[in-house]
């Protein structure tokens, strides 16, 4: 869709010029009409794509997660702790973002999801 974007834009310069040159009303008003119901085209499609998209996204996130195995997570997370060389009170200071010494649920995710 974002590829097509270009010609798009190059169609709707090209119409607004067209517009200018034709002096009939019924015409300008006919290709004004096929404009804006081609703007609501591209539009919807955009927006089904933008659909499509996330719904592919949460269906590779939901097969992830069924895949999830914590024995895996905790032997990669546990050797990422020692690469780091973390104590584990320095690992929640590093994870709480904003510093009031709570850890939240959100905080805890975001920070584990970045770490790999």
């Amino acid at each position: 869709m974002a590829t097509q974007q270009p010609n798009m834009d190059a169609l709707n310069k090209a119409g607004k010029k067209h517009k200018a040159n034709h002096t009939s009303p019924e015409l300008v008003k006919k290709i004004s009409s096929l404009h804006k119901h081609w703007q609501k085209l591209w539009l919807r499609s955009n927006e089904r794509h933008r659909q499509l998209l996330e719904a592919r996204t949460r269906l590779k996130d939901i097969a992830v997660a069924r895949s999830f195995n914590f024995d895996n997570w905790k032997k990669r997370f546990l050797s990422w702790v020692d690469q780091q060389k973390l104590r584990v009170s320095d690992l929640f200071r590093r994870f709480d973002s904003n510093h009031d010494g709570m850890l939240t649920r959100e905080e805890f995710i975001k920070a584990l999801k970045a770490s790999g």
